[in-house]
């Protein structure tokens, strides 16, 4: 048994192809582009035959070929086949007749011109019966109107009028393993990439939205701004403020004699430790003239109440 083996199609530029996803394709037809390591070949498929087998090993007996006799009894029926001198016969069968199309029909709506003048205006066009037909303005009009409707068929690229007398047969070109792998590749890659393109698209969107909202609270909160600045007093609108905009008070550190009032904090807390430490190795730090008013007169006030103990 062979594996049924499909080489990858050319694709045409100048095509549409139509565009499916993996969740879409039935999966009993991917089966087939699967490869399967089956052992191939005559030697593997006369394992199999065990009547041959047996006529090779033994070398006796016969295989039994049938003989190639032409029968004449169908040919005293219905006569010998001679090829005809033309292909079309009777021309009913494969009439050229013109196909209408929405621009014919458009162009007969306008004219006010009926479908069998047109009709037997175009069918005498190139024939005798053309001079026959009265001379009017229908004629004329049609006429034009057809002349101008086949050049502009015939000047397109896709428009071949001896299509149907031709073989169709399509000649692949040769292609190996190795383009197909890469063709197959460049395919997987691109999936991707339209997917990444997609799920970028998506979260720009998200973002835009997000974007749009914080605009519009921004708004709001600007339009309470400016009521608050001729409602309110200055100390109640900084308080507002700071609970819209969430700005605290910045805390000054302690210095470490507030901190520290006796030795047994100092000797059960470490963090204390570490902060006298600090202090001592930061000797040359620069004090404000508030900062020094303020330490002098807690040392004084420590200086009394130590005296009077």
């Amino acid at each position: 048994m062979f594996s049924k083996r499909i080489r990858n199609k050319k694709l045409e530029t100048n095509r549409q192809h139509m565009v499916y996803y993996a969740d879409e394709l039935d999966q009993s037809l991917l089966l087939d582009y699967v490869h399967t390591n089956l052992k191939t070949g005559v030697e593997q498929d006369e394992e199999k035959e065990i009547h041959l087998k047996k006529l090779l090993e033994s070398g006796k007996g016969n295989i039994v070929i049938p003989n190639i006799t032409v029968s004449t009894d169908k040919i005293r029926e219905y006569g010998e086949y001679r090829p005809p001198e033309k292909y079309i016969k009777y021309e009913s069968d494969v009439s050229n007749e013109y196909v209408l199309q929405e621009e014919d029909r458009r162009f007969l709506e306008h004219e006010k011109i009926e479908m069998a003048d047109f009709q037997n205006v175009i069918r005498a066009i190139g024939t005798k019966e053309y001079e026959k037909l009265e001379n009017s303005e229908v004629k004329e009009r049609i006429t034009n109107y057809y002349s101008k409707r086949t050049v502009k068929v015939i000047g397109n690229d896709d428009y071949d009028a001896y299509l149907c007398f031709r073989k169709r047969t399509n000649v692949p070109g040769r292609k190996t393993r190795r383009s197909e792998a890469s063709t197959l590749e460049k395919l997987k890659r691109a999936y991707l990439e339209f997917s990444y393109i997609d799920k970028l698209l998506s979260l720009k969107n998200e973002q835009q939205k997000l974007n749009e909202e914080i605009l519009s609270i921004d708004y709001e909160i600007s339009g309470i701004t400016d009521v608050l600045r001729t409602s309110c007093c200055p100390s109640k609108r900084k308080k507002i403020y700071r609970k819209l905009y969430r700005k605290e008070k910045v805390k000054k550190p302690l210095p470490f004699y507030k901190t520290c009032r006796s030795f047994g904090d100092l000797i059960s807390d470490r963090k204390k430790i570490y902060d006298l430490k600090k202090a001592i190795l930061n000797p040359k730090r620069v004090l404000s003239e508030k900062e020094i008013e303020n330490e002098s007169r807690v040392m004084s006030r420590i200086n009394k109440t130590n005296h009077f103990k």
